[in-house]
């Protein structure tokens, strides 16, 4: 990643609405997100990208998602937020 390129962000939520709340990341010029729903596609994608942000809720285990990144790729950043409503 140089300063002219974009941070390849990957947005990993649960539900129909992914797309939807990783669009205030998607507004930020600096930040390339794409978004999945699923924790398998996920891992399939943790070598494109810069950085992993992972909403936890109740049928996506986020703390279990970091773990498995970490097998794979163990200084990539991971941000987990707990889903309160207002994610």
């Amino acid at each position: 990643m140089t300063e002219a390129e974009p941070a390849r962000v990957l947005f990993v939520a649960e539900g129909d609405d992914t797309d939807g709340r990783s669009a205030a990341l998607a507004e930020e010029p600096r930040l390339s997100v794409s978004a999945t729903a699923d924790t398998e596609a996920a891992l399939s994608r943790v070598s494109a990208v810069d950085c992993v942000v992972a909403v936890e809720g109740p049928s996506l285990d986020a703390v279990g998602l970091l773990e498995e990144v970490r097998t794979q790729r163990p200084d990539l950043p991971v941000v987990v937020v707990a889903d309160d409503g207002t994610v």
